[in-house]
């Protein structure tokens, strides 16, 4: 978990980089527009799309290290499920299996009658805690890796907004450096909002899943 908060730690940092570049890029290219007008090839609508685009980027972004997660606690529910639940259903049907083939006569006989199903039972439940601790496992390294690749998105971002923003300080590169800007822009949120999808959709299909499973329990009075 160390790991992850470091992970969370460097991102958020790289947020905060990129956002200030992005305002002196909007600082400095309304200032050149202002001061020296048309001759630095600025118009209005690229300054006001590139402040847009800064505003959607870090709305975007922000909230997500509101709640960011929590793997550990996932992997580490998966564990109990894995240790406290279906192992003692493995072994308890394992137990039920051998007083089958050991145990004799009449009262074996009435007991046995109903061994069957509580193997059955037993073996359902076993099946159903390990694909609960396999669910839990994947959604803790879904986690990892959409804070991992929103990491990656965030240092792009931040590097290309950097180099925007000295261009932006030169009144003859100022448009050149706002284009760039707006760019870099577009394609965190593009990128951004491909993770958000990817990560809602796989939480779905683990969540669906685990229903399912949950649901065919009930219905078998497990």
């Amino acid at each position: 978990m160390n790991d992850f908060g470091h992970l969370l730690d460097v991102a958020e940092r790289l947020l905060d980089t990129a956002a200030g570049h992005a305002d002196a890029v909007v600082a400095d290219t309304r200032h050149w527009a202002r001061v020296i007008g048309p001759a630095t090839g600025l118009t209005g609508p690229l300054v006001a799309a590139v402040e847009r685009a800064a505003a959607d980027a870090y709305a975007q972004a922000r909230p997500m290290f509101d709640r960011p997660g929590d793997p550990l606690a996932l992997w580490q529910v998966a564990n109990r499920w894995r240790d406290a639940v279906a192992a003692p259903a493995r072994s308890a049907a394992a137990g039920l299996a051998r007083s089958n083939r050991h145990w004799q006569g009449p009262a074996a006989e009435a007991y046995l009658a109903t061994a069957g199903p509580q193997q059955e039972a037993l073996h359902r439940l076993e099946t159903a805690a390990t694909g609960t601790a396999a669910a839990l496992r994947e959604a803790g390294a879904a986690l990892v890796a959409y804070w991992t690749a929103l990491g990656s998105a965030l240092s792009a971002l931040a590097g290309n907004l950097g180099l925007a923003a000295a261009a932006a300080a030169d009144p003859a590169t100022a448009a050149a450096g706002a284009a760039a800007a707006l760019a870099a822009l577009e394609q965190f949120l593009t990128v951004s909002a491909g993770l958000m999808r990817a990560m809602t959709l796989e939480a779905d299909r683990l969540r669906g899943a685990q229903q399912a499973t949950l649901a065919q329990l009930a219905e078998r009075g497990c």
